[in-house]
C-alpha cells in the first residue's frame, strides 16, 4: 500500500515539475467548458501524443490557466496550474475571454462648424466674431453686411442653402450667418452690440436686433424685411393729436414710443396688434393709413 502511495505522490510531482518546465504562453482570465471527460497528462508533448495520461477530467467548466503547441493546461482553480489535454478529445470547445461591459452616458448631438455649435435645443453658440447678411445668399456670398455678430448663444430663427438666420428674441427674425465659411471681421467695421434677449415677464417692450438706424431708413424710404414692408411718416407733418397712446414719448433713437418702448406703427390690425420690426425695437399698432403687410413707422 505504501509503495502504491508513494508512486502516486511521484507521479504529481513528475506533473508539477513538467508543467513548470515547459515554454508556455498564458491566457489570462480564459474560460473552457468540457463537454465530455478527458484524460490529462503531466505535460503538453504527452497530450499531443496521448501517452502516458496521469488523470481524467470530468465535463465542466474550467479556467485556461497555460497553452503550448496547440495543448491547454486547464484547472478548477483560477491561476492555478492543472493538467494538460488535447483539445481535439473535447467534442464541442468553447474558450470565452473574460470581458467587462461598460456604458457609457448619452452624449448630447451638436454640430460644430467654423464659427460655433449649433445646438439640439434650437440654439447656435457663436464662438467667434463674424458678418450679419440681410438675407442667405448674401451671407453665403458675403456680400452687403448689414452687423458684425459677437460671440453668445442665439436662436435659430430659420435655416437655408446652409446659412443660418440666427437671433437674440426666439421666433423674430434676425441675421444671416455663414456658419462654414468665416471672413475675418476688421475692427475698422463699425459694430453693433447684440444684446441677449430672454422672454419678457413684465410689461415692458423686448428689445431687438438694430439692423437698420433711422438715418439709414429715411434715406433708404421702404424696407423690405421679414416678410413686411416698412415705411415712415413723421410727426412733424402730422402731429397725431387724436391718438391715444399711453406714455407717448419720442426715444433715443428718434421713433415715437409708447411708455412700454413699443414704437407707433400704422396698419389695418387690431389696435394693440405687436409687430416686430428691424430698428431695434417691437413696434405697436396706434393709428391707421396702411394695410396688409405693409407697416408705417412714426418717426419724429
Amino acid at each position: 500500500m505504501k509503495i502504491n502511495k508513494l508512486k502516486r505522490i511521484g507521479a504529481s510531482l513528475l506533473l508539477g515539475a513538467a508543467i513548470l518546465a515547459q515554454p508556455i504562453t498564458a491566457l489570462a482570465a480564459s474560460q473552457y467548458k468540457l463537454e465530455n471527460s478527458v484524460k490529462a497528462y503531466y505535460s503538453a508533448d504527452s497530450a499531443r501524443s496521448g501517452v502516458d495520461a496521469r488523470a481524467t477530467y470530468g465535463a465542466g467548466n474550467y479556467y485556461v490557466y497555460k497553452e503550448f503547441n496547440g495543448m491547454l493546461n486547464i484547472t478548477r482553480k483560477e491561476n492555478q496550474p492543472g493538467g494538460w489535454i488535447n483539445p481535439k478529445d473535447n467534442k464541442a470547445q468553447t474558450i470565452k475571454p473574460v470581458t467587462k461591459t461598460v456604458t457609457k452616458a448619452p452624449v448630447e448631438k451638436k454640430e460644430t462648424t467654423n464659427v460655433g455649435v449649433k445646438n439640439s435645443n434650437g440654439t447656435f453658440s457663436l464662438k467667434v466674431k463674424t458678418y450679419g447678411y440681410m438675407n442667405a445668399a448674401n451671407a453665403k456670398a458675403h456680400a452687403k453686411s448689414v452687423n458684425v455678430k459677437q460671440p453668445g448663444t442665439y436662436y435659430i430663427y430659420k435655416e437655408y442653402n446652409g446659412m443660418i438666420n440666427i437671433t437674440t428674441a426666439k421666433g423674430v427674425p434676425g441675421t444671416w450667418i455663414n456658419p462654414g465659411n468665416v471672413k475675418e471681421v476688421k475692427p475698422a467695421i463699425p459694430q453693433t452690440s447684440s444684446k441677449k434677449v430672454t422672454t419678457p415677464v413684465v410689461k415692458k417692450a423686448p428689445t431687438l436686433e438694430k439692423l437698420y438706424s433711422l438715418s439709414r431708413f429715411k434715406y433708404l424710404g421702404l424696407i423690405n424685411w421679414g416678410g413686411y414692408r416698412y415705411t415712415y411718416y413723421s410727426q412733424k407733418v402730422l402731429p397725431g393729436g387724436g391718438l391715444r397712446i399711453p406714455g407717448r414719448h419720442v426715444n433715443k433713437d428718434g421713433y415715437v414710443s409708447d411708455g412700454d418702448g413699443y414704437i407707433v406703427l400704422a396698419n389695418s390690425a387690431a389696435k394693440g396688434t405687436v409687430f416686430p420690426t428691424p430698428f431695434g425695437y417691437m413696434g405697436k399698432v396706434y393709428d391707421r393709413g396702411t394695410y396688409g403687410n405693409h407697416l408705417d413707422v412714426y418717426v419724429d
